[in-house]
């Protein structure tokens, strides 16, 4: 695993870094028809969002899934790699990491950018996410295979993620549309 400065224990996607500005060359321009038949970009999205019936409806779809009891199905693992796994996910904040996750069925995806540190845990040292942090759609871009990528002021068009360093939750994405359906296009 790559720990050098510019590895994964370095946040990649910044407020500093990002080129905030939305163009349609050089990568998968989102084929949702509301965005495209309007000529917005998704921060529309977050302005639909801010509808006081639409937001009671997000809390609660949000509320019912926190609600919701979870565990770590252990299976066969040994012993000693399943506590390790559990303190892992003990360290995690979790319902701000699902409640991020749940943006993803919002706006058909929602970029998160795993951070990592090195500690030790269980008595053993190791490289472990210690957040996972939700990041603005309007930042990301796909490009023609499909891959996440970060539009940056250094590269406009975007550039492609180290390994494990993000993930990107989808609803209804496939290969023709990487940017999954955004449930509040029906709002729209």
């Amino acid at each position: 695993v790559d720990v050098s400065k510019k590895g994964i224990l370095q946040e990649v996607a910044s407020k500093k870094r990002s080129f905030d500005f939305f163009s349609s060359a050089g990568y998968l321009v989102n084929p949702d028809e509301i965005l495209r038949k309007t000529g917005k970009s998704i921060q529309v999205y977050n302005t639909i969002k801010k509808d006081s019936h639409v937001k009671a409806c997000i809390r609660s779809r949000k509320a019912g899934v926190q609600s919701m009891l979870w565990d770590i199905d252990k299976s066969k693992t040994k012993s000693k790699h399943s506590k390790f796994i559990i303190e892992v996910f003990k360290k995690l904040p979790l319902y701000r990491i699902i409640s991020d996750i749940l943006e993803a069925p919002l706006f058909g995806y929602k970029p998160l950018e795993v951070m990592w540190k090195k500690t030790t845990i269980s008595g053993r040292e190791a490289i472990i996410p210690y957040n996972i942090k939700g990041k603005p759609n309007r930042w990301f871009v796909f490009d023609d295979d499909g891959n996440l990528k970060f539009r940056s002021k250094e590269n406009i068009w975007g550039e492609l993620l180290p390994p494990r360093k993000f993930i990107c939750p989808t609803q209804e994405a496939d290969d023709d549309n990487p940017y999954g359906f955004a449930d509040l296009s029906l709002c729209f």
